[in-house]
Protein backbone atom coordinates (compact mmCIF):
# COMPACT_ATOMS: atom_id res chain seq x y z
CA UNK A 1 0.00 0.00 0.00
CA UNK A 2 2.81 2.14 0.85
CA UNK A 3 3.84 2.05 -2.85
CA UNK A 4 0.98 2.40 -4.13
CA UNK A 5 0.32 5.93 -1.99
CA UNK A 6 4.50 6.97 -3.20
CA UNK A 7 3.43 5.83 -7.05
CA UNK A 8 -0.24 8.45 -6.47
CA UNK A 9 2.00 10.98 -5.01
CA UNK A 10 4.84 10.81 -7.27
CA UNK A 11 2.05 11.31 -10.67
CA UNK A 12 0.25 14.48 -8.61
CA UNK A 13 3.70 15.81 -8.24
CA UNK A 14 4.22 14.85 -12.25
CA UNK A 15 0.86 16.50 -13.32
CA UNK A 16 1.64 20.00 -11.01
CA UNK A 17 4.78 20.35 -12.25
CA UNK A 18 3.76 19.93 -16.13
CA UNK A 19 0.29 21.85 -15.47
CA UNK A 20 2.84 25.03 -13.74
CA UNK A 21 4.75 24.59 -17.03
CA UNK A 22 1.98 24.97 -19.37
CA UNK A 23 0.74 27.97 -17.51
CA UNK A 24 3.81 29.54 -17.77
CA UNK A 25 4.46 32.30 -20.70
CA UNK A 26 7.27 33.26 -22.46
CA UNK A 27 7.97 36.74 -23.68
CA UNK A 28 6.72 37.57 -27.65
CA UNK A 29 9.60 36.98 -30.19
CA UNK A 30 7.09 38.34 -33.01
CA UNK A 31 8.91 41.91 -31.44
CA UNK A 32 5.40 43.48 -30.70
CA UNK A 33 7.05 45.98 -28.45
CA UNK A 34 5.85 49.91 -27.88
CA UNK A 35 2.30 47.86 -27.62
CA UNK A 36 2.29 47.25 -31.20
CA UNK A 37 2.92 50.62 -32.76
CA UNK A 38 6.49 50.10 -33.93
CA UNK A 39 5.28 49.40 -37.58
CA UNK A 40 3.44 52.87 -37.49
CA UNK A 41 6.74 55.23 -37.15
CA UNK A 42 10.36 55.22 -39.00
CA UNK A 43 11.76 57.11 -36.05
CA UNK A 44 15.43 56.67 -35.31
CA UNK A 45 18.86 55.38 -37.02
CA UNK A 46 18.83 52.77 -39.49
CA UNK A 47 21.70 51.42 -41.11
CA UNK A 48 22.98 49.17 -43.98
CA UNK A 49 26.59 47.92 -44.33
CA UNK A 50 29.59 47.70 -42.20
CA UNK A 51 33.06 48.81 -42.48
CA UNK A 52 33.73 45.25 -43.12
CA UNK A 53 31.38 45.79 -46.63
CA UNK A 54 33.17 48.69 -48.00
CA UNK A 55 29.91 51.08 -47.63
CA UNK A 56 27.56 52.16 -44.70
CA UNK A 57 24.23 54.03 -45.33
CA UNK A 58 22.36 55.45 -42.54
CA UNK A 59 19.26 57.40 -42.30
CA UNK A 60 18.54 59.41 -38.93
CA UNK A 61 14.38 60.13 -38.74
CA UNK A 62 13.65 62.36 -36.18
CA UNK A 63 10.48 62.50 -34.76
CA UNK A 64 9.87 66.18 -36.18
CA UNK A 65 10.13 65.20 -39.91
CA UNK A 66 13.28 66.17 -40.05
CA UNK A 67 16.67 63.86 -40.70
CA UNK A 68 19.97 62.83 -42.28
CA UNK A 69 21.13 60.48 -44.56
CA UNK A 70 24.55 59.86 -44.83
CA UNK A 71 26.94 57.54 -46.93
CA UNK A 72 30.45 56.67 -45.57
CA UNK A 73 32.61 54.58 -47.68
CA UNK A 74 35.67 52.80 -46.82
CA UNK A 75 38.80 50.84 -48.36
CA UNK A 76 39.88 47.52 -47.89
CA UNK A 77 41.74 47.80 -44.64
CA UNK A 78 38.26 49.31 -42.88
CA UNK A 79 39.87 53.18 -43.27
CA UNK A 80 36.99 55.66 -43.96
CA UNK A 81 37.45 57.33 -47.57
CA UNK A 82 34.04 59.63 -47.95
CA UNK A 83 31.75 60.45 -45.31
CA UNK A 84 29.12 62.73 -47.02
CA UNK A 85 25.73 63.75 -45.18
CA UNK A 86 23.08 65.67 -45.85
CA UNK A 87 19.76 66.78 -44.08
CA UNK A 88 16.41 65.46 -45.47
CA UNK A 89 12.71 65.65 -44.34
CA UNK A 90 10.61 62.70 -44.53
CA UNK A 91 6.98 61.92 -44.23
CA UNK A 92 5.75 58.54 -43.53
CA UNK A 93 2.64 56.56 -43.79
CA UNK A 94 1.36 53.13 -42.40
CA UNK A 95 -1.25 51.30 -44.15
CA UNK A 96 -2.81 48.90 -41.06
CA UNK A 97 -4.28 46.54 -43.57
CA UNK A 98 -1.34 45.87 -45.86
CA UNK A 99 1.41 46.08 -43.17
CA UNK A 100 3.55 48.11 -45.54
CA UNK A 101 4.12 52.20 -45.35
CA UNK A 102 5.07 54.63 -47.51
CA UNK A 103 8.32 56.99 -47.00
CA UNK A 104 8.82 60.14 -49.02
CA UNK A 105 12.18 61.13 -48.31
CA UNK A 106 12.88 64.53 -49.79
CA UNK A 107 16.69 66.49 -50.00
CA UNK A 108 17.69 69.20 -52.10
CA UNK A 109 17.39 66.92 -55.16
CA UNK A 110 13.79 66.48 -54.93
CA UNK A 111 12.13 63.39 -53.25
CA UNK A 112 11.31 59.38 -53.70
CA UNK A 113 9.17 57.48 -52.32
CA UNK A 114 9.79 54.32 -50.98
CA UNK A 115 7.84 50.88 -50.08
CA UNK A 116 8.66 50.28 -46.22
CA UNK A 117 7.96 47.08 -44.05
CA UNK A 118 9.39 48.07 -40.31
CA UNK A 119 10.38 45.73 -37.56
CA UNK A 120 11.13 46.29 -33.98
CA UNK A 121 14.89 46.23 -35.16
CA UNK A 122 15.16 46.45 -38.52
CA UNK A 123 13.55 48.38 -41.83
CA UNK A 124 13.20 46.84 -45.29
CA UNK A 125 12.79 49.12 -48.12
CA UNK A 126 12.15 48.50 -51.34
CA UNK A 127 13.49 48.95 -54.64
CA UNK A 128 11.27 49.35 -57.74
CA UNK A 129 11.77 45.55 -58.49
CA UNK A 130 9.95 44.67 -55.24
CA UNK A 131 13.45 43.87 -53.67
CA UNK A 132 14.54 45.07 -50.49
CA UNK A 133 17.31 46.77 -48.48
CA UNK A 134 18.02 45.55 -44.71
CA UNK A 135 18.48 48.21 -42.24
CA UNK A 136 19.20 47.94 -38.82
CA UNK A 137 18.12 49.51 -36.34
CA UNK A 138 21.26 51.34 -34.20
Amino acid sequence: MKRLANFKFMVMAMFVAMLSMSLTACSDDDGDDDNGNYAKSVVGTWQRGTANTGAVHIFKFNPNGTGEERYITYNYNGQETSNISENISYTYVYNEETGYGVLAVSNDEGTKNYKVKRFVDKLHIYTASDKYNEYLKK
